[in-house]
């Protein structure tokens, strides 16, 4: 799992609903205490600054949404680089390159 998350945009709609739904405030004293956090991290959460994993497992968790992955930010789209065989050059600084970067 990644060291820290932060809330997609539609996520933090779907938390922003189920917070409603318990009448909490954004920075609700009693939010903060159920999930463990403090009030500096849970604004974080809303500022979709990325705050550490279990955070934010657990705030989400404390307002109801059991599956944190449906709302995290996914990991960066991969799908639209370009091929490797597209990347030349640099021949001459293959020998002396690391054995993991060959």
């Amino acid at each position: 799992m990644r060291q820290t998350l932060r809330c997609s945009k539609t996520g933090l709609q779907d938390v922003d609903r189920q917070r409603r739904k318990r009448r909490w405030k954004k920075q609700a004293t009693i939010w903060a205490e159920t999930a463990f956090v403090s009030l500096p991290t849970l604004k974080r959460f809303w500022s979709r600054t990325p705050i550490r994993a279990e955070s934010f497992i657990a705030i989400v968790e404390a307002v109801g949404i059991p599956n944190w992955r449906t709302i995290a930010e996914a990991d960066r789209d991969f799908q639209q680089a370009p091929e490797l065989g597209d990347f030349f050059g640099r021949e001459e600084d293959r020998p002396t390159a690391p054995k993991s970067y060959q």
